[in-house]
């Protein structure tokens, strides 16, 4: 006797060939990376199409978003995700209007199998625009731009972010001196010192080349990719979304965090202590920290940082209530000696300020370096 196997309940009924092969191509890049995956995954108030648990418990919901649906309510099911501790990727296949405005790639297929075409960015080179100069003001204990992440937190303070912003880059790599009291600024928790506006913007592009959706999915799988919103004062050269939401390697993170330091005013100083960096030069190293209390910072090496360092000498403003365990870098700023066209960048007027002794061919390589601008 023949029977109808079709039940009305099941989750794949009216699903296309598309969307079961790329659901399938989701969940096979999980199992790769090491990850158990359950293909139709249930939840309370959700089902997700591939449900990856890492082993140690983590888990990431990857849906194949290929039917039509609102940024609306793609951010609702994203935080209906957040609230049960689950991360989300959105993949599809379309330039959908709610690419990059939640954790999301946009892929395709061809004889080499799925691969990326949107939602990943590398920081770009030169990294830095609109530059010019400001000073720190104080501490903040919440992040003053205004952003996705930042709505999601006014309106949802009881679910966790689910990517990183400027803010928490540099929550993350700064180095705290956890014996100094907080409680002054705020409640303490997560103070940044900033200025009130950015230095700089920081400049995120897309890779010409379309990388493999299964190395992309292992890289975010073992946490070497992370999804990072590019609100001010990153700034996103490959897309018109604003606030984009994309993925990025955590190598990036580390040299952009530094960067952000540098956009949110803080200063340069000479350590009186020289302890060794990475690379084994233990000859000259810097703190780039604040002038009024240096309760976080980042040691950078006069070798490994060298275009940051040569940049600062050119930017920085002058230097007043140096911290005792510092010593204050320069006095003046020699823009007299940059191009028409980087002295517009830098958005400084030069009549006011007092040129020192230094060689132009290498303040324009640096400048060119960072922004892109002038002459060698």
């Amino acid at each position: 006797m023949g029977f109808d196997t079709a039940q009305p309940h099941c989750p794949t009924i009216g699903e296309s060939l598309e969307h079961h092969h790329l659901k399938h191509a989701l969940a096979h890049a999980a199992r790769t990376a090491g990850w158990h995956a359950t293909v139709e995954a249930p939840g309370d108030g959700w089902r997700a199409d591939v449900l990856a648990t890492a082993p140690d418990g983590r888990r990431l919901a990857l849906e194949a978003q290929l039917s039509p649906i609102t940024t609306a309510d793609i951010e609702m099911r994203t935080r209906r995700y957040a609230a049960a501790g689950v991360d989300s990727c959105w993949v599809t296949t379309k330039r959908a209007p709610w690419l990059l405005a939640v954790p999301s790639l946009q892929v395709r297929q061809d004889e080499a199998g799925w691969t990326v075409v949107d939602g990943h960015r590398r920081l770009a080179h030169p990294p830095l625009a609109s530059l010019r100069a400001v000073a720190c003001e104080g501490y903040h204990d919440r992040d003053p731009t205004s952003g996705r992440g930042q709505r999601w937190q006014q309106e949802r303070p009881d679910i966790p972010l689910p990517w990183k912003t400027s803010w928490s880059v540099l929550q993350t790599h700064a180095q705290y001196n956890h014996r100094e009291d907080l409680s002054q600024y705020g409640d303490g928790s997560g103070a940044i010192p900033c200025a009130a506006e950015f230095l700089c913007g920081i400049r995120w592009w897309r890779p010409r080349r379309e990388p493999q959706l299964a190395h992309v999915l292992a890289a975010v799988l073992h946490g070497t990719v992370v999804a990072l919103e590019l609100a001010a004062p990153y700034h996103d050269t490959s897309s018109s979304c604003p606030d984009p939401i994309v993925w990025t390697i955590t190598a990036d993170l580390g040299r952009a965090a530094t960067l952000t330091a540098l956009a949110y005013g803080w200063q340069l100083f000479h350590r009186f202590e020289n302890p060794a960096c990475g690379c084994g030069d233990s000859s000259d190293s810097y703190a780039l920290t604040t002038d009024f209390a240096p309760v976080a910072g980042f040691c950078l090496c006069s070798r490994c940082d060298a275009d940051l360092i040569a940049l600062h000498q050119v930017l920085a403003p002058d230097a007043h209530q140096t911290p005792a365990r510092y010593g204050p870098l320069l006095v003046d700023t020699p823009l007299a000696d940059l191009t028409p066209s980087q002295r517009q960048a830098l958005n400084r007027p030069t009549e006011s300020v007092r040129v020192r002794q230094v060689d132009p061919r290498d303040i324009r390589r640096i400048a060119r370096w960072f922004t892109g601008l002038g002459r060698v």
